[in-house]
């Protein structure tokens, strides 16, 4: 019965039901369109979003990166009481640790290392996209350092003092202890500079007493270790109101490999462990920042006015040097652009190829006096 209902439909003059072919073809063609058109639409805004997202990421990092390098270039050479590297200043430091060479060589205040082929006017090519640390330097990188850093980037070490402190108070040293004020957070393992602003000594806290009144720097099984007690005269005579003891700050900056294999800005720097070990510890800042380029200020004639500046190889009297000038490049963690190509960057006096990806990149600088050089 159901079959002859569309010829009773036409017998009785209905119109016919459904659509014809033609019909059809033509909705689903629009239908098609329609289709595209949202979707091409869907992935502009995509890939717009994804784009601005990761140069959100890229911007902020590097922004990151070069501030807190600055912070803590603003600190080098602090050795309490003022500013002991100016021009024609200077005091006696003696170091009783068995190993005074980087990160122990606290007198140094800063040092720089320039990757070979990185100086001034130069030009370098980024070769892969997640390279493997190797390379050279000029001067040669500490042991320390070794066969961590990445081709191509320079570093810098850093030391100095943190910026509080505490005062020694009367008898303030006997044998091998010094008597310092509390409440204090000193602990066993510390590497700690006592000064009082004629000379200085370095050493390594090997017991606490008296709620940390009483601090002893005696050989002990520590890394780095006393090679002999601390003696109760500094290098110029004894210590007594207004000495300090602080806290050493030991560290470097450069770029190495994240455990994600991405090109990542290190710091390492001296730290007590649990283990009451003074060691370097390894702290990976941001990932994708690709290279580190480091020009130095220096004050030739002694009036703490920029003469010039140089890459570390030339650098001869680091004590001259007044500033840095920081410059890195960034790179979003994704490919966002839509083409690829090698593209040059001037990073810090340093034209800069950048691997053939669709990454996009930017170069950020920043210049840092040092407050510690400074009158």
């Amino acid at each position: 019965m159901l079959a002859d209902r569309p010829w009773r439909s036409q017998q009785h003059g209905l119109p016919p039901t459904g659509f014809s072919l033609v019909e059809l073809m033509v909705a689903l063609a629009l239908s098609v369109l329609l289709i595209g058109a949202i979707l091409q639409v869907y992935m502009v805004n995509k890939r717009t979003f994804l784009k601005q997202d990761q140069d959100s990421i890229a911007r902020e990092s590097g922004r990151f990166a070069i501030e807190t390098m600055a912070r803590d270039l603003r600190m080098a050479g602090l050795l309490g009481c003022g500013s002991f590297s100016l021009t024609g200043r200077s005091i006696p430091v003696r170091s009783y640790l068995n190993v005074t060479d980087f990160p122990y060589a606290i007198e140094t205040g800063l040092r720089g290392f320039d990757a070979t082929g990185t100086g001034l006017g130069s030009a370098v090519v980024l070769a892969s996209v997640n390279p493997a640390p190797g390379g050279t330097w000029a001067p040669a990188l500490p042991p320390a350092l070794a066969g961590q850093v990445l081709p191509g980037s320079d570093v810098v070490v850093i030391t100095g003092i943190e910026s509080a402190g505490w005062r020694l108070v009367s008898p303030f040293t006997t044998g091998a202890q010094i008597f310092v004020e509390t409440p204090n957070d000193i602990a066993r393992g510390d590497i700690l500079l006592v000064s009082d602003c004629n000379q200085a000594q370095v050493f390594q806290a090997s017991a606490i007493g008296g709620g940390g009144a009483n601090v002893t720097g005696a050989p002990a099984a520590l890394t780095p270790g006393n090679a002999t007690p601390i003696a109760t005269r500094g290098p110029a005579g004894p210590f007594g109101d207004g000495s300090e003891v602080s806290r050493v700050r030991s560290l470097a900056y450069y770029i190495g490999q994240g455990a994600d294999g991405r090109p990542t800005l290190i710091r390492q720097s001296v730290q007590t462990t649990s283990a009451s070990t003074a060691d370097l510890v390894r702290d990976e800042l941001i990932s994708d920042v690709e290279t580190l380029q480091l020009t130095y200020g220096i004050d030739d004639d002694g009036d703490f006015r920029i003469d010039r500046f140089d890459s570390a190889d030339a650098v001869a009297d680091w004590g001259r040097v007044r500033s840095v000038h920081i410059g890195v490049l960034i790179r979003t963690p994704n490919e966002v652009l839509p083409d690829g190509g090698a593209v040059v960057y001037p990073v810090n006096e340093v034209d800069v190829t950048a691997p053939n990806d669709r990454r996009q990149r930017w170069p950020l600088t920043i210049n840092v006096a040092l407050r510690n050089r400074l009158p």
